[in-house]
Order: structure tokens, then C-alpha cells, then sequence
């Protein structure tokens, strides 16, 4: 969202960076954004330090925000952008 709106995140942190633009962009509340950062650092730790640490129902969880995501996301592109969801 952050590349259709005409910005580009740094290298530094860009994917914290970029969750926390959804909060301007499609008005993401601060809590779901703080759940989606509490993920982020947990599949962190997945992959570079430990296994086995994101439980099944964590797992449902992120998958249900992930497609609630994706479906504000494409609205939002939609309503903004839309010569980019030809």
C-alpha cells in the first residue's frame, strides 16, 4: 500500500514501518495493529531462533486477520488506485 500510495519504506524496520502505515491508510485500529506487530516478532523468533513457538490457535487467528486484511487492502486499492487491480 505504502508502494501504490508512491512511498517506499527504508530498509530499517520496513516491516514494522509498513504495518504501522495501515493505521493512515485503511484505518486500521491501534489494537488489531498491535496484535499484527505481536506476530511479526513472534515469526521472528520462528524463524531465526526458535521453533515451535506459535500455537494452532494463534495460527487461525493470524490466518483470519491476514484475509481480513487482504479484503480491506483490495478495497482500499479499489477506492484509491484502482488502474492497479485491472
Amino acid at each position: 500500500m505504502q508502494a501504490a500510495a508512491g512511498h517506499r519504506a527504508e530498509r530499517d524496520q520496513h516491516h514494522h514501518r509498513i504495518l504501522q502505515s495501515l493505521q493512515f491508510t485503511i484505518g486500521l485500529d491501534p489494537d488489531a495493529l498491535d496484535r499484527l506487530d505481536k506476530f511479526r516478532k513472534k515469526r521472528n523468533l520462528g524463524v531465526y531462533e526458535a521453533a515451535g513457538v506459535v500455537s494452532e490457535e494463534e495460527v487461525t487467528t493470524i490466518t483470519a486477520m491476514a484475509e481480513d486484511l487482504r479484503a480491506r487492502i483490495e478495497v482500499w486499492l479499489k477506492n484509491e488506485h484502482p488502474e492497479l487491480m485491472k
